[in-house]
């Protein structure tokens, strides 16, 4: 059987890979990374073996997944909070109190901000991974060394243009309900 590789696997009895080329029967055939064991895989084209940092970008990228997917909840709950306190105050007649719907606001905000500030951190390391040598991959989840710059702070992902577009849209409703009712409470003497 022939591969379209540059090598040829003749044989592999019980995790033993033979008849591959000179470097990479010399290499272990497997490595230790934080107590698992991995198994080692032959080379791409390029003779550098690339499960161990596919695995790392794997790992990386389902948090960077995570985290997108629960700014986009945190983005729901909050629009579906602000308008449920509209009706709620207006059911009851209370809607001299949607001057309250500011603080939901706001606190969803912060938090947007806190899981983008971790995402753009979490890309950055994905990046430095993608650049790592094979032998140099070390499966580290810490992405706090890459936290330089504005953008890479918790308050540069609370100030991103799409974060102040979408809350200061739901800020803007709730300051235009506020508006509303104190002008009808004006005309109506109360």
């Amino acid at each position: 059987m022939t591969l379209a590789m540059p090598w040829k696997l003749d044989a592999v009895l019980a995790g033993h890979v033979l008849a591959l080329p000179e470097t990479v029967r010399q290499q272990p055939l497997h490595r230790v990374h934080s107590g698992t064991t991995i198994p080692w895989t032959a080379p791409a084209p390029g003779g550098i073996p690339m499960e161990p940092k596919l695995k790392h970008l794997e790992f990386v990228q389902g948090v960077i997944s995570r985290l997108a997917s629960d700014s986009f909840r945190l983005k729901g709950w909050s629009v579906v909070l602000v308008a449920a306190l509209f009706v709620l105050l207006a059911v009851q007649g209370r809607i001299e109190l949607a001057a309250v719907g500011i603080v939901p606001v706001l606190l969803f905000w912060g938090l947007d901000g806190y899981f983008l500030w971790q995402e753009r951190l979490f890309r950055a390391l994905y990046d430095h991974v993608r650049g790592l040598e094979d032998g140099k991959v070390d499966f580290s989840m810490s992405a706090n060394a890459f936290g330089t710059g504005w953008k890479r702070s918790w308050i540069g992902g609370t100030l991103s243009i799409t974060l102040i577009l979408f809350y200061g849209a739901l800020l803007v409703a709730v300051a235009i309900a506020v508006l509303i009712d104190n002008s009808l409470g004006r005309s109506h003497g109360v």
